[in-house]
């Protein structure tokens, strides 16, 4: 019983987290034991000694096995600070959310909740020993209807917010204070998908220049109209070796085809920390375009590792507001150009009217994206 081996196949077996009780109980099943009550004080002593690979749930008194893989977990008792909500909602739930807020969803199923110590309505206060918050309205008339949603809740002091668990409503007192118990003593980090943005571009063969037989369609009236696209060139290799990528961002307002009025790329919808940054870099770029061939959206391309910038770069010889090394440009032949890309008109996600669908950002794509994952990375075999 005191072999830490065993009792980590055991704690495995029940899913990662059991308590001493049912280590103790599933041992002595396994080797038709009858159990003893110094058993338990065994089993707790070898835990205890395998720290980093064994951590006890203050909030159940469970036993976990520590995560190994890319799973992280923020815990009660780093008593880590965040100086602000906002702060504290990117690093730990990646979403951005304003500041004068202090109830937000985190998923169908969970809150973050920032209780402030005393304001005008409700005065909150966190039990000493940490496993209750106490929620009083200043009006004891108020009635109260829970939501029933666990909230991860994140207390403010002097230094600034910190991660107290997660609770559950567990009732309303006589002069209407709600309570919330808490069940765990962790949140798992949510760590951001790789970044993917697809993005649209006029028609061509090759992408290398304009030649007498590939010449941009489907781009819009600047492309009808002068037989040419800025994006023409972009998987042309230049002599640095890397690709120099055009998006069309469009204009600010009365303005055509100028570049001191071009749009900038928001590429806080890439990944709400780069806000107020001038670029983003890891970045994979799918190119799609309305295909003359098979009449519907289909990808061109991609690109791997690719830098995205905020603001239009204007050189002498190109414009462009992407980059990456030519080895990570990834043009499909015209006759494969077979995967589709979906219109946001008359589905639940799609491209839009702009050039840039933020596919990352929207919960009803993701299985959408997991396939065009799939497809780009079968195109590499």
């Amino acid at each position: 019983m005191n072999d830490i081996n065993e009792l980590i196949r055991i704690i495995d077996s029940l899913s990662g987290v059991a308590t001493s009780e049912a280590i103790v109980k599933e041992y002595c099943k396994e080797h038709c034991m009858v159990i003893q009550p110094h058993f338990k004080r065994i089993v707790e002593k070898t835990l205890s000694e395998k720290k980093k690979s064994i951590r006890r749930n203050n909030a159940n008194g469970g036993w976990e096995l520590t995560k190994v893989d890319t799973v992280e977990y923020l815990y009660v008792a780093e008593n880590q600070y965040f100086n602000t909500i906002r702060d504290a909602m990117l690093q730990v739930f990646r979403k951005s959310v304003p500041l004068s807020q202090g109830y937000f969803k985190v998923d169908e199923d969970h809150m973050a909740w920032f209780p402030q110590p005393n304001n005008d309505n409700w005065e909150n206060i966190l039990s000493e020993d940490g496993k209750y918050w106490f929620e009083k309205p200043k009006d004891e008339s108020s009635e109260y209807k829970p939501d029933f949603k666990l909230r991860y809740v994140f207390a403010r002091e002097d230094s600034g917010y910190r991660f107290t668990g997660l609770y559950k409503f567990s009732g309303v007192n006589k002069d209407q204070t709600r309570i919330y118990e808490l069940i765990d003593d962790k949140v798992r980090l949510i760590k951001p998908r790789p970044y993917l943005i697809v993005c649209r571009v006029a028609y061509m063969k090759y992408y290398d220049g304009i030649t007498g037989d590939d010449v941009p369609v489907n781009g819009g009236s600047f492309v009808t109209e002068n037989n040419d696209a800025y994006e023409k060139n972009n998987f042309h290799r230049y002599e640095d070796g890397n690709c120099y990528i055009f998006i069309e961002t469009k204009y600010k307002s009365g303005h055509i085809s100028d570049n001191n009025f071009a749009k900038a790329i928001t590429i806080e919808q890439i990944d709400p920390l780069y806000k107020g940054k001038d670029s983003i870099t890891g970045v994979r770029v799918v190119l799609m375009a309305f295909s003359p061939i098979k009449k519907k959206n289909v990808v061109v391309g991609w690109y791997d590792n690719a830098t995205v910038f905020r603001n239009r770069i204007v050189e002498p010889d190109k414009t462009y507001m992407m980059k990456c090394s030519f080895s990570d440009a990834h043009l499909i032949p015209e006759a494969n150009r077979s995967f589709e890309v979906p219109r946001a008109q008359g589905n639940d996600f799609g491209i839009g009217q702009s050039n840039f669908w933020y596919i990352q950002k929207s919960e009803a794509a993701r299985t959408y994206e997991d396939s065009l994952i799939e497809y780009i990375d079968s195109l590499y075999s």
